[in-house]
């Protein structure tokens, strides 16, 4: 199981390699760690990145958010995901499977468009909780680079998924 909850009141009661929304990066690693898996630049006005922060078993990618210059580190977003290189169908059931391992009031859209140039899709499946923080299961499907077909699990803030909105406008 991904994470330590089979019904979930709040987002940030996931966990995700042992980490959740609110915890401080520090409980989990040095900051020289931290700071050498950091991506400069992804938002860089106001949260930084880390990639592939440890070794991870269970998933392809897990990134980090983090606010910049918050010397606790505490986690804004946690992104992690598996490829699904040649078969979007088995990207579909892994996503019905992991969505039906926490038990909450999920919102879907089907799939939506995601670059119309090349018919890419997404299929999204999220919750927000009371507080605003939300988690998303979705699969990507990129027909001319099928190499970089995923599911991608996302737990975010509800400070951090504001900003992606007005940071994507």
């Amino acid at each position: 199981m991904w994470c330590n909850v089979g019904v979930a009141e709040e987002i940030r009661e996931i966990e995700v390699e042992g980490m959740s929304i609110g915890d401080s990066l520090l409980k989990y690693f040095t900051e020289e760690e931290i700071k050498e898996a950091t991506v400069p630049e992804v938002y860089p006005d106001k949260f930084e990145v880390t990639f592939n922060i440890k070794e991870i078993s269970a998933y392809d990618f897990i990134t980090v958010t983090y606010k910049f210059n918050d010397e606790k580190y505490k986690i804004h977003g946690i992104s992690t995901g598996l490829n699904f290189s040649n078969n979007i169908q088995d990207c579909y059931k892994e996503q019905d499977k992991r969505v039906k391992e926490i038990s909450m009031n999920w919102k879907h859209w089907g799939i939506l468009p995601f670059d119309e140039e090349k018919n890419s899709t997404y299929k999204p499946i999220t919750f927000e909780d009371g507080k605003g923080d939300a988690i998303s299961i979705a699969c990507y499907y990129f027909p001319k680079n099928t190499s970089d077909n995923n599911l991608k699990i996302s737990l975010d803030s509800r400070e951090f998924k504001n900003y992606l909105k007005k940071y994507s406008n």
